[in-house]
């Protein structure tokens, strides 16, 4: 994760992202035409078909996950500077 999003792979050129060791098997125009096949295609019966999740995780209780009290100044300010941070959430919680 790099806050500046010049820094960046890809962030000029999207051939520099195709061109990157990760990605070097994919046939780029192949792809483009829709022609690579997935080497896995899950089987579903409907939308709440949920037979290609492990059975631990489909058993298992929900709860919800609030917190009781305010984040910190430390903790609001961890992603500040990040492209996708909504600045008015930081200005809010600034003036708090």
């Amino acid at each position: 994760m790099t806050k500046n999003p010049q820094n960046r792979l890809g962030f000029d050129k999207e051939d520099r992202i195709k061109q990157h060791s990760f990605f070097g098997s994919i046939n780029w125009e192949k792809l483009e035409r829709r022609e690579v096949q997935p080497e896995f295609r899950p089987q579903i019966g409907s939308a709440t078909d949920v037979r290609n999740f492990e059975r631990e995780f489909i058993e298992e209780s929900t709860k919800l996950s609030q917190i009781d009290a305010k984040l910190t100044q430390h903790q609001q300010t961890e992603f500040r500077g990040f492209s996708f941070v909504n600045d008015e959430f930081h200005q809010k919680t600034s003036e708090l």
